[in-house]
C-alpha cells in the first residue's frame, strides 16, 4: 500500500482503521509512527544501552501527528487497493477472535495481537519480499527511494 500510495514508512504504519472509509473509498493520512524511545527503568544498573535493558520504559507514544500541514491530506483510494484493505480487514477480525482478550484496537498494520508493527520488523519484511522479487541494485529496493514515482503518478492520475 506505502508503494502504491507514496506513502512515508511512518503514515503507512501511522494508520488506524478509523482513518480508511471503505464505503467512501478514501484515506486519511493523521498520523505517523514514532520510533520508540526509551529510558531504563533498572536505574542503569544493568550497563546496557537504554533500549536493550531488560527493564526498558518507552517514553514516546506510539504514533504522533504528521509534521506538516502538507502532510495532512486526504487520499482516494484506487479499486483494486479498497479490494485488499477489505480483505485485510476480514483478516484482522479472524486474528481478535484468536488474540481475544490480548487484541489491541485500531492499527491497520498490526502484530498477531493487535499491536501496531514498529519500524524495523516493517524494514525487514520489505526486504525480504524485494529480495524475493530481485529488485534494486543492493538486492532489494527502498521504499523511500519508490516514493516518488509513486507519488508522482498519483499526482497525474488525480489531474485526469
Amino acid at each position: 500500500m506505502a508503494l502504491a500510495l507514496g506513502l512515508r514508512q511512518g503514515e503507512a504504519l501511522g494508520l488506524k482503521w478509523s482513518d480508511i472509509d471503505l464505503d467512501e473509498g478514501i484515506m486519511r493520512i493523521r498520523r505517523g509512527a514514532l520510533r520508540p524511545k526509551y529510558v531504563h527503568g533498572c536505574g542503569e544498573t544493568c550497563g546496557r544501552m537504554p533500549g536493550y535493558c531488560p527493564q526498558r520504559c518507552s517514553v514516546r507514544p506510539p504514533a504522533g501527528d504528521v509534521k506538516s500541514r502538507a502532510g495532512r491530506r486526504t487520499i482516494v483510494l484506487p479499486p483494486e487497493l479498497m479490494t485488499l484493505l477489505g480483505e485485510h480487514r476480514k483478516e484482522h477480525e479472524a486474528e481478535r477472535a484468536a488474540a481475544r482478550q490480548f487484541w489491541h484496537e485500531g492499527w491497520v498494520f498490526a502484530s498477531k495481537t493487535g499491536q501496531r508493527l514498529n519500524y524495523r520488523s516493517d524494514h525487514h519484511e520489505w526486504k525480504r519480499l524485494s529480495v524475493r522479487q530481485a529488485c534494486g541494485t543492493r538486492g532489494y529496493m527502498m521504499l523511500a527511494i519508490q516514493r516518488r514515482p509513486s507519488c508522482s503518478s498519483l499526482a497525474c492520475r488525480s489531474e485526469q
